[in-house]
């Protein structure tokens, strides 16, 4: 029987483990695509190169679907943020792993977090994991800003972005970051106006590519939600950390004041996923209330900001452009659709609550378990009950 790398669990059996990576061994002979069975390890256990910020002790905010009702505040360790200098080291733009010394090192905020990419790290288990990697491509030296995500707006904004505000502290001139900015503009822009007056040559690395950076400097997790989960049902004693300084200093850099326009929007979608199957009727309700349609995926980074630091109320299904709440002002009303099977999603909760938004959510069931399809609907009498409490 053929051995799918991808599908096929890890052994615990030392002797299936040995197998295992002969069979791999034997493939790789024939195949530009190779496989690695690697002992896995945390990123902790290496020594660092650098203290950058310190443990830092706040609260994680849950939903609300009340706007006068206090979210439940549970306490969150924020660890140290750590420097490391690695030589030679393996790495994939998707992932937050890499690999050093034939061993994968990764970090997780929580036992149940899944961090596989799909694209390098295929498999992992608290002592293995399944790598695939194609030929090397040779970089002398860099800072990694890649990452699990690092595709997403809502993963680079958050996670990878506020990285940046810490290379005054690593001696290294060049940025190492996905190609994808090159064909997202908003991304791209972000990142120069945070890196703005410093001298970086940057390298964007191919999205499919593995790379060997002689020297990598690797800046551990400042702001971390879960990526995904192992077990979809348990609930995580702790699925996510904010730095509250950190994600006003990315607010107060990218955002660039605001002009005359509408007061109420709505996060329109079009040709993408997570579309109400009643979206024209949610409109034509909020339009009786005064608002406006708005479609982020074909506006610029400034048009953005202006909007959401422009508005007093802002309605739409969850999603990446929820990550634009940093641009929000003080007591800005927010109502976020969201599939009642992610209660326990507290990102855009979190962030309302550092940048004093009152968010308050309207869940919708969804039938396959998959919150991205676009068959559900949306609460029309619900919503209009919230909109009434906003006048």
């Amino acid at each position: 029987m053929k051995l799918n790398p991808v599908f096929f669990t890890i052994p615990k059996s030392k002797s299936l483990i040995w197998l295992v990576k002969l069979y791999f061994s034997f493939l790789n002979i024939f195949k530009v695509k190779k496989h690695y069975l690697l002992e896995t390890k945390s990123l902790n256990s290496l020594k660092s190169k650098k203290n950058l910020l310190e443990e830092e002790i706040g609260g994680s905010y849950t939903h609300t679907t009340d706007i006068n009702v206090n979210p439940f505040v549970k306490e969150f360790i924020a660890p140290k943020v750590e420097l490391f200098e690695i030589r030679s080291a393996i790495v994939n733009l998707n992932s937050s792993s890499f690999i050093y010394n034939q061993k994968l090192y990764f970090e997780k905020i929580n036992s149940n977090e899944d961090i596989k990419d799909g694209n390098f790290l295929l498999q992992l288990n608290d002592s293995h994991a399944i790598v695939k990697q194609k030929k090397l491509i040779s970089i002398d030296s860099g800072i990694f800003l890649g990452g699990n995500g690092s595709w997403n707006w809502y993963h680079f904004i958050i996670e990878i972005l506020p990285k940046a505000l810490l290379l005054n502290e690593i001696n290294c001139s060049v940025l190492l970051v996905s190609e994808i900015l090159k064909t997202t503009p908003n991304m791209n822009e972000a990142l120069k106006r945070i890196i703005s007056g410093m001298n970086f040559k940057i390298i964007y690395m191919k999205y499919n590519a593995s790379y060997l950076v002689k020297k990598m400097y690797y800046v551990s997790e400042v702001n971390k939600i879960e990526f995904n989960k192992i077990d979809p049902s348990v609930v995580s004693n702790q699925p996510i950390y904010f730095r509250k300084d950190i994600l006003k200093q990315i607010s107060n850099k990218l955002l660039v004041g605001y002009c005359d326009m509408s007061k109420k929007i709505f996060l329109w979608r079009d040709n993408t996923h997570r579309i109400a199957q009643n979206q024209e009727e949610v409109f034509d309700l909020l339009e009786k209330y005064h608002f406006r349609k708005i479609n982020f995926s074909v506006m610029s980074l400034n048009t953005q900001i202006r909007i959401m630091n422009y508005a007093d109320v802002i309605v739409g299904t969850t999603g990446a452009a929820w990550t634009n709440l940093i641009f929000c002002k003080p007591k800005t009303k927010a109502i976020i659709f969201s599939p009642k099977d992610l209660k326990d999603f507290h990102a855009f909760s979190n962030l309302a609550k550092v940048f004093e938004v009152d968010l308050i959510y309207s869940y919708y069931h969804i039938i396959d378990k998959n919150h991205s399809t676009n068959q559900f609907l949306i609460n029309i009498t619900e919503l209009e009950n919230i909109l009434k409490t906003f006048e």
